[in-house]
C-alpha cells in the first residue's frame, strides 16, 4: 500500500455523510425491502448496517 491508512481517515467522514444523506431520500426508502446490492442483504439491511457506521469510527 503505497499510502498510509491514516491519510485515508479523512475520507470516511465524507463519505458516511453521503451514506446517511442517501440513506434519507424518498426514493431509497420507498425500496426498503428490495434486494439491495450486496447479496443476502434488503436495501434496508444495507441502510442498517451503513448508517451506524459514522457512530462507531468516531468513537
Amino acid at each position: 500500500m503505497s499510502r498510509s491508512v491514516d491519510a485515508l481517515d479523512s475520507a470516511f467522514p465524507v463519505a458516511a455523510s453521503i451514506a446517511l444523506e442517501l440513506i434519507r431520500r424518498p426514493e431509497v426508502t420507498a425500496q426498503w425491502s428490495r434486494p439491495s446490492a450486496l447479496p443476502h442483504l434488503s436495501v434496508g439491511g444495507l441502510a442498517c448496517h451503513l448508517g451506524p457506521a459514522n457512530q462507531r469510527a468516531a468513537a
